[in-house]
């Protein structure tokens, strides 16, 4: 897959570094794992998991009184359930910038694209949901009401 590469600031040490990133892609996200940064694919429009997600957070009220703004930013949050974990058993997170690959710190920020673009081509595995897929309807429900709970919860530490 080609990915635009972005510029990345590591703000403990100031590194500067570049990752492939996903820009002004509809639907379509470069999940991170919060281990290692291994990273896989997501097209929200044909993950069947994502629609599921979709699906059963507009059946929760709480949800359902937020900003659709919010709205969206908890699906992407809450997708990681979905998500089987990576090769050292971390979960993928979408939207989740690079660790500095100079010092390994995860506090970084993201800077700018590449002026002129740059792209990398690599290989990147789409998200796979075997664990989600074996699970009930009703086990589903629990585990995002529980991840629902958690993000209010972290919500109100903001």
């Amino acid at each position: 897959m080609r990915f635009q590469l972005a510029t990345y600031r590591c703000d403990p040490n100031g590194h500067l570094f570049r990752a492939p990133t996903i820009l002004g892609g509809h639907g379509v996200f470069l999940a991170r794992s919060s281990g290692e940064g291994d990273l896989a694919y997501v097209d929200a429009v044909s993950d069947d998991a994502f629609g599921d997600l979709r699906s059963i957070l507009r059946g929760i009220p709480t949800f359902m009184q937020l900003h659709e703004l919010e709205r969206g930013k908890v699906v992407q949050d809450l997708f990681s359930i979905t998500c089987d974990y990576d090769s050292q058993g971390a979960p993928y997170v979408l939207n989740r910038d690079p660790c500095c690959i100079h010092c390994s710190d995860c506090n970084v920020r993201f800077i700018e694209a590449t002026d002129p673009p740059e792209f990398v081509d690599i290989d990147v595995p789409e998200v796979s949901h075997g664990r989600w897929d074996s699970m009930s309807v009703t086990d589903r429900r629990t585990a995002i009401e529980q991840a629902l709970n958690e993000y209010f919860i972290d919500r109100a530490d903001w």
